[in-house]
């Protein structure tokens, strides 16, 4: 075969003649790259095929192909190219040439040059049959029969009247399968306004007509793409009678084309939407630039980037090294560059950047494209990350904490903290294992610790015993911490002598057990005062108690009168001894309150009535202005407390008042959600220098010029208490006008209220239907007859059996079975718990009610009572009526067996 190569490139021309050797062709060839060679090829001998290259130096394939046409010579034209663009493949193609094939893709090379030679022979014969004479049946059948395309013979209404064999290889069809058919019944339907199968519609184009494309199905019910020409049959008067077409199939070519396209779609697509700058130029002149590449140096649109010289976008320094690579690239260098560069945008400011610079190819010549990554915000974080480090290192030099970096059991980085700490240089230490610096008892510890924490598991501060350098121990607390060291784990940790904190850890844990021995001799010695001080104010106002009520035997006016005196101070001495113990209750160990939504009202009303007694002694008037009487005010607070608050503000602002003077009470919401209780006096008023000295404990300022009764802890007590509660307290004075005392609580809601009652009325007294008995275990006899006198006066039913050890009550309960039983705490010998809990263990006597009566009366001694089962809990100096309402109470209840049982039966 005979082959005319144009082609600048001799080892191109090789490999192509490889493929055709390799395909069965013996070959016989030569090279030409400009016009005049190839010129004088062509005059010089015949050839089979021209296989040409696109572009070179001097020539092109377009120029090829008009120098064909030129000499009349139709050959079977073949491009074989590097690269080419879609819009100058379209344009070669038009011009002649009859596949294109890439230098890098030879597979198809053979088959190509096969099938054009076959066609070429084709148009040949077909050129041949026309010139001898149509009617050469023969020569034609011969041709059609052996041709690759598909050659028909259409009647004059485009049926088909002859078909080549070689439709049974393109479609599956036997030629019989079409005879007589219309095309149409196999053309696509969106490609049949396109397909012409007329014959007078044709006839113009006797020498010729247009090429047609459109799918065809096979026997497969698949389609596949033709390209067709079509040339009419025409008569001895010049009608169409038939169409002559040849059909190629085009499925492959169409396929590449359509990749092709696609392959330009995505890669536009890439272009535009890449993050990073893209541009290209030829000849060193901008031709295109993405998005990200025209915002990156400064310009508005391809229009503007393009024509500008491509070192404009250089900073001056870079320009020459940029020129030296792109005449490399001329001179035929395909080496790609990656190099770090400043860049100059288009307003004249610069910026740094790595470029990715390579050589393209493209129809117009040797193009570079480079891809560009403005890198200013990673040099501004390099840039930080150095700061940071460095600001890193000098803060751990200069930490007064010890740092270290353990790897593989020794010391990476030690800084001078630690190593002063030891009494070594750094540098000793780097290197070194840190279990020699471990006291032999917590070794082992810190080995696994150092295990745990190279297996990533997070550790936490844990003390250990060290040794310096010359011997001597002290105390540390580590801390460790998993971390990656140069790609290996490690463990970076802290260190800090804590020597002087365990020496002061052990001074304070020894001050604080000498304290808590102070706070509980305190608490002995409080209970203890309280027994002390109310078991002779028992018998005191007990007797008085009588003496006042005793109607059988009725007092004189004046011994009624120092009565009064008697109680009156003695119920006075016992509030004093209460706030005294409640204030040191309070400072020693704080007190429990219980909080309840509760009607503000009603505890005023109550207080209101207990101090009116007080205001008429002296003449003063009481104002209250609380708001509207059927407003509800609710406070969350705890109820006894808040009484015990209002009646000492109210107390005072009568003791401290003016003869005739007026009290004003107030209830107002105030702006933080709290409820604001004031009580006002017209009294001599409290300078500021009082005021700083006022809720202190014990200080009364001017009242014992004034001889005003107290001890000056009332303010202090009801302070705490209300702070206790959540509230505030305060004051507001002129000095002689008055003061207004006023405390604040939170609101509530009044969901919890409830229903009121008068907590100052005794219980009804029992009205039972047969004697009782009651049993008291007492060992003071002024108490046993006390309460003797009591129940003889109050309830003369009640017969009173006494007995002054527990020893002796229980026995005696056993035997009588009373209906109630009166027990004192402190007793000799067995106390009244353990009592209460033998009695409690005896089927004979544990539905007893037990009452508890003693001088322990702080908060803690009453609720340690009723928690054991007392079913009350009175306390000394008693108080008859509640002595009195407490036994009818437990009389009345279900638990008293005499109740229960039948009322005539006598008690045992």
């Amino acid at each position: 075969m005979r082959v005319l190569s144009v082609e600048d490139n001799e080892d191109d021309t090789l490999l192509i003649m490889r493929e055709l050797r390799h395909g069965g062709y013996a070959c016989n060839y030569a090279r030409v790259d400009d016009a005049a060679s190839m010129a004088a090829a062509l005059e010089s001998q015949e050839w089979d095929v021209v296989i040409s290259d696109h572009i070179m130096p001097r020539f092109n394939s377009l120029s090829a192909l008009a120098l064909l046409r030129s000499k009349g010579l139709d050959l079977p034209f073949i491009v074989v190219s590097g690269k080419i663009s879609e819009e100058v493949l379209i344009e070669v193609m038009k011009a002649g040439a009859r596949d294109y094939l890439m230098k890098g893709n030879l597979a198809r090379l053979v088959p190509a040059v096969e099938r054009e030679m076959q066609e070429t022979e084709v148009r040949r014969e077909r050129t041949r049959a026309k010139a001898a004479s149509q009617s050469s049946e023969q020569r034609f059948r011969l041709l059609a029969e052996n041709s690759l395309d598909l050659i028909c013979l259409h009647g004059s209404e485009g049926n088909y009247d002859y078909v080549s064999p070689s439709v049974t290889r393109l479609l599956g069809f036997s030629p019989e399968d079409l005879i007589g058919r219309h095309p149409y019944d196999f053309i696509h339907p969106d490609d049949q306004d396109a397909a012409c199968f007329e014959p007078g519609r044709l006839a113009e184009g006797v020498t010729g007509s247009p090429s047609q494309t459109f799918r065809m199905r096979n026997m497969e019910g698949a389609y596949r793409w033709f390209e067709s020409l079509g040339q009419s049959i025409l008569d001895s008067d010049g009608k169409a009678t038939g169409l002559l077409t040849t059909a190629r199939d085009i499925t492959e070519r169409r396929e590449f084309e359509e990749s092709v396209r696609q392959s330009e779609r995505r890669f536009r697509v890439l272009f535009e939407q890449a993050p990073i700058g893209i541009g290209i130029s030829l000849k060193g002149i901008m031709v295109d630039g993405n998005p990200a590449y025209m915002k990156m140096f400064g310009y508005s649109s391809v229009d503007e980037l393009r024509g500008v010289p491509a070192l404009n976008h250089y900073d001056l320094p870079y320009r020459s090294q940029v020129s030296e690579r792109l005449r490399r690239w001329e001179e035929g260098e395909t080496e790609s560059y990656v190099y770090e560069s400043v860049g100059l945008r288009k307003d004249g400011s610069r910026f740094p950047y790595v470029i990715h610079a390579a050589p393209m190819e493209l129809p117009e010549g040797l193009a570079r494209v480079g891809f560009n990554l403005d890198t200013t915000e990673r040099k501004r974080t390099e840039q930080a990350l150095r700061e940071s480090e460095e600001r890193y290192r000098s803060t751990m030099e200069a930490a007064l904490t010890g740092i270290y970096v353990i790897q593989d059991f020794k010391f990476k980085y030690v800084n001078p903290a630690m190593a002063q700490y030891f009494g070594y240089e750094p540098e000793e230490l780097v290197g070194a294992s840190p279990l020699g610096l471990i006291a032999p008892e917590d070794r082992g510890m810190v080995r696994q610790k150092l295990i745990d924490r190279a297996r990533g598991e997070p550790g936490t501060p844990y003390e250990i015993r060290c040794v310096r350098k010359d011997g001597s121990p002290f105390d540390a607390m580590v801390w460790g911490k998993a971390i990656s060291y140069e790609g290996e784990p490690a463990s970076v940790g802290t260190l800090i002598d804590i020597t002087d904190r365990n020496l002061a850890r052990a001074e304070l844990i020894k001050t604080k057990e000498e304290a808590e021995r102070a706070s509980a001799a305190k608490s002995e010695f409080l209970a203890r005062m309280s027994h002390e001080l109310r078991t002779p104010l028992n018998a005191i106002l007990g007797f008085a108690q009588l003496l006042e009520d005793d109607a059988d035997h009725p007092l004189s006016e004046s011994q009624v009168k120092s009565v009064q005196y008697i109680l009156k101070s003695g119920w006075h001495l016992l509030d004093l001894i209460d706030e005294v113990l409640d204030l040191a209750n309070i400072e020693h160990s704080g007190i429990q309150i219980f909080p309840e939504d509760m009607d503000l009202d009603g505890v005023l009303d109550d207080c209101l009535g207990i101090i009116q007694p007080l205001a008429d002694q002296r003449s003063i008037r009481i104002v209250e202005q609380r708001g509207p009487r059927d407003a509800k005010r609710f406070v969350r607070a705890d109820r006894v407390r808040v009484r015990q608050v209002l009646l000492n503000l109210l107390s005072n602002a009568i003791k401290y008042n003016r003869e005739m003077g007026v009290v004003t009470v107030g209830c107002t919401a105030t702006r933080e959600g709290l409820l604001r209780v004031s009580v006002a006096d017209t009294g001599r008023g409290i300078t500021a220098e009082q005021q700083r000295q006022l809720f202190k404990p014990f200080s009364r300022l001017d009242a014992n010029k004034l001889e005003i009764p107290g001890l000056g802890v009332g303010l202090a007590l009801a302070k705490k208490l209300v702070e206790v509660m959540e509230g505030k307290i305060g004051l507001d004075s002129v000095p002689g006008e008055g003061s207004t005392f006023w405390f604040e609580l939170p609101q509530g809601t009044g969901g919890g209220e409830a229903e009121s009652r008068d907590e100052d009325a005794p219980p009804a007294a029992a009205t039972p239907a047969r004697r009782f008995t009651l049993l008291y275990v007492e060992d003071n006899p002024v108490n046993l007859d006390l309460v003797h006198h009591i129940l003889a006066k109050r309830r003369p039913e009640i017969s009173l059996l006494a007995a002054h050890t527990a020893e002796l009550g229980l026995d005696m309960a056993r035997r009588h079975r009373p209906d109630i039983i009166l027990l004192d705490i402190n007793l000799p010998g067995m106390n009244g718990f353990e009592a209460l809990k033998a009695l409690r263990s005896s089927v004979a006597t544990r539905a007893i009610p037990a009452l508890a009566i003693s001088a322990d009366a702080l908060p803690w001694d009453v609720e340690q009572g009723l928690a054991a089962g007392f079913t009350a809990y009175l306390t000394k100096p008693v108080r008859i009526a509640e002595l009195v309402a407490a036994v009818d109470a437990a009389l009345a209840s279900d638990k008293n067996p005499g109740i229960r049982g039948d009322p005539d039966s006598p008690s045992i």
